[in-house]
C-alpha cells in the first residue's frame, strides 16, 4: 500500500512538471509569435506611409493634368456653341418666314369654307323648322283626338265601377247574415261540447281521485304489514345477536331499509283545474274548427319528496345489517300520510318541498344560466330539491328546447349553439 502511494507521489510529481514544461513552452511559444507580431505591424506601418506618400503626389499630378484638359475642353465647346446659335437663328427667322406664308393662305381658304357652310347651315336650319312646325301641328291635332276618346273611356268606367258597386254591396250584406248565422250555430256546438267535455273530465277526475285513495290506502296497509315484519326482523336478529336479555333491555328500532318484494309506492296525481275559456266570434273571417283543449295536469307530486319515500326505496345490503341505521325516518311516516291523504293540513316543511312545477322549472333554468352550466347533484343541493323533482324538471325544460345535457352538465340551448 505504502508503494502505491510512493509510485503514485511521483507520477503526480512528473505530471505536475511535465505540466509546468508545456505551460513553459507554451509561454515562450507565445512571446515569439508576439514579437514577430510587432515586427510585422512595423514594416506595414512603413509600407503604408510611403504608399499613401506615393498616392498624395499621383492624386495631384492627375489633378492638374485633368484641370487643363477641362479648360482646353470648355474653350472648344464655348466655341461650338457660338457657331450652333448663329446657325440655329438663321434657320428660324427661314422657318418663320415660310409658316407665316403658309398660314395666311389658309386663313383665306378657312374663310371661303366658313362662308360656303354658313350659307348651307342656315338653309337646312329653315327646312328643320318648317318640318318641326308640320309635326307640331299634327301631334296637337292626335292630343285633341286622344283627350275626347279618353273622356268617353272615363264616363263608361264610371258608369260601370257605380253597377258593380251596389250589386257587391248587396252581395256584402248577404255575405253578412250568412256568416253570422254560421257563427252562433258555431258557438252554440261548441258551447255543448265543452259542457260534455267538463262533465267528463269531472267523472274521469274522480274516479282517479276514488282510485288513487283505493291505491294509496292499499299501499299503507302493505306499508304497516311491511313495518310490522321488519320490527320483528329487527327483534329477531338482536335477539341471535345480543341474546335474549339483551333485546329485553333494549328497545327495538324500525330500520329504514327495505327488502326487495316490498311494495313501490306510486306518484299521486294532482287535481286539475278546469276553467273553460269563453269563445269570442270573430265576423271578420269565416270560422275554422277550433281543436278541443285538452286539460291541463299539473305535475305530480313525487312520493319521494318524503323521508319514507326514501327510506322505503333503499334495499337491505345484508340480512344481518345494524338495526340502529335509519331509524328516524321510519318514524315519520304518519307525516307523509298525511301529506297524501290531507294536503289541506300540511305542515310548513312539506309545502316547501312541493314547489310548483313551472316556478321550480324557472329556479331551475335561472341557477343554470347563473353558473353557465351545473351538473345534477349542483342543482338539487342549490335548490334543496331532491331527485325526483330535479330529474322531471330537467327532462320538461329539455323538451321545451331551452337546455340541453352534454358529457352529464345541463346548459342553456343558446350558449350550446353559440
Amino acid at each position: 500500500m505504502t508503494a502505491l502511494k510512493k509510485q503514485w507521489q511521483e507520477l503526480r510529481s512528473q505530471r505536475q512538471q511535465e505540466l509546468a514544461d508545456r505551460q513553459q513552452t507554451v509561454r515562450d511559444a507565445l512571446a515569439s509569435f508576439q514579437q514577430e507580431r510587432y515586427a510585422i505591424a512595423s514594416q506595414l506601418r512603413d509600407d503604408l506611409s510611403l504608399f499613401k506618400t506615393g498616392l498624395q503626389q499621383e492624386t495631384q499630378t492627375f489633378l492638374a493634368s485633368s484641370q487643363q484638359q477641362r479648360q482646353a475642353n470648355a474653350q472648344q465647346t464655348a466655341a461650338m456653341l457660338r457657331d450652333f446659335a448663329q446657325a440655329l437663328q438663321l434657320e428660324t427667322s427661314e422657318f418663320l418666314r415660310l409658316a407665316t406664308a403658309d398660314r395666311s393662305l389658309m386663313a383665306q381658304q378657312l374663310t371661303q369654307e366658313l362662308s360656303a357652310f354658313h350659307s348651307q347651315l342656315s338653309n337646312s336650319v329653315a327646312a328643320l323648322r318648317h318640318a318641326l312646325q308640320v309635326k307640331l301641328l299634327e301631334i296637337q291635332a292626335d292630343v285633341q283626338s286622344l283627350q275626347a276618346e279618353t273622356q268617353l273611356t272615363l264616363k263608361i268606367n264610371q258608369e260601370e265601377r257605380l253597377r258593380k258597386r251596389e250589386l257587391l254591396i248587396q252581395d256584402l250584406v248577404n255575405f253578412t247574415d250568412a256568416l253570422r248565422s254560421t257563427v252562433h250555430t258555431y258557438l252554440g256546438e261548441l258551447e255543448s261540447v265543452r259542457h260534455d267535455r267538463a262533465q267528463q273530465l269531472r267523472a274521469s277526475l274522480q274516479s282517479d281521485r276514488d282510485q288513487r285513495a283505493a291505491t294509496m290506502d292499499a299501499l299503507f296497509n302493505d306499508l304497516s304489514e311491511f313495518r310490522g315484519e321488519l320490527r320483528q326482523f329487527c327483534s329477531d336478529l338482536r335477539a341471535n345477536v345480543w341474546g335474549g336479555g339483551t333485546s329485553s333491555s333494549t328497545p327495538a328500532k324500525p330500520a329504514s331499509a327495505k327488502t326487495p318484494a316490498a311494495v313501490k309506492p306510486m306518484p299521486a296525481k294532482a287535481q286539475p283545474s278546469v276553467k273553460p275559456e269563453p269563445v269570442k266570434p270573430k265576423l271578420a273571417s269565416i270560422p275554422k274548427p277550433v281543436a278541443k283543449p285538452e286539460p291541463e295536469i299539473a305535475a305530480p307530486a313525487p312520493v319521494a319528496a318524503s323521508p319514507v319515500a326514501t327510506s322505503v326505496s333503499a334495499p337491505v345490503s345484508s340480512p344481518v345489517a345494524e338495526p340502529e341505521v335509519a331509524a328516524p325516518e321510519v318514524a315519520a311516516a304518519p307525516a307523509v300520510v298525511t301529506v297524501v291523504d290531507k294536503s289541506d293540513e300540511a305542515s310548513a316543511s312539506a309545502k316547501s318541498a312541493l314547489r310548483d312545477a313551472m316556478q321550480l322549472e324557472q329556479e331551475i333554468y335561472t341557477h343554470i344560466y347563473q353558473v353557465k352550466g351545473a351538473r345534477l347533484t349542483e342543482i338539487e343541493t342549490a335548490l334543496n330539491i331532491n331527485r325526483f323533482q330535479a330529474v322531471d324538471a330537467l327532462r320538461s325544460l329539455i323538451k321545451k328546447g331551452l337546455i340541453t345535457q352534454r358529457d352529464r352538465i345541463y346548459l342553456i340551448q343558446e350558449e350550446v349553439s353559440l
